[in-house]
């Protein structure tokens, strides 16, 4: 935290992203508060922030799990002789062990 004139902060909070794992700055700009305000702001947005998109506390998708899901999105448009080799390719190298697929348009 900054403070820039009289009653002007700039603060930063700076958190990992999970998903990447680099790290992210965050600043605002606050005008016409006191030195206790912009503290007690600064550890605000550094909650709100903990918890940006469900990251903090979301719960691991699995390779698996994911694949099922795009795969099911992709059926419909795909011809039958290219999902019937995703499919196959799928069950084949990721999903060896994590059960059935949905079935392939005919």
């Amino acid at each position: 935290m900054y403070q820039l004139r009289h009653n002007v902060f700039r603060i930063r909070v700076t958190r990992l992203d999970p998903r990447k794992g680099v790290s992210k700055d965050t600043e605002r700009l606050l005008k016409g508060i006191s030195l206790q305000e912009a503290v007690q702001k600064r550890t605000e947005l550094a909650e709100q922030l903990s918890g940006v998109d469900g990251m903090g506390d979301r719960a691991r998708t699995r390779v698996g799990d994911y694949a099922k899901s795009w795969l099911t999105t992709k059926l419909a448009t795909l011809s039958p002789n290219t999902a019937e080799r995703y499919v196959d390719a799928l069950e084949d190298h990721i999903l060896n062990r994590s059960g059935g697929l949905p079935s392939v348009p005919t």
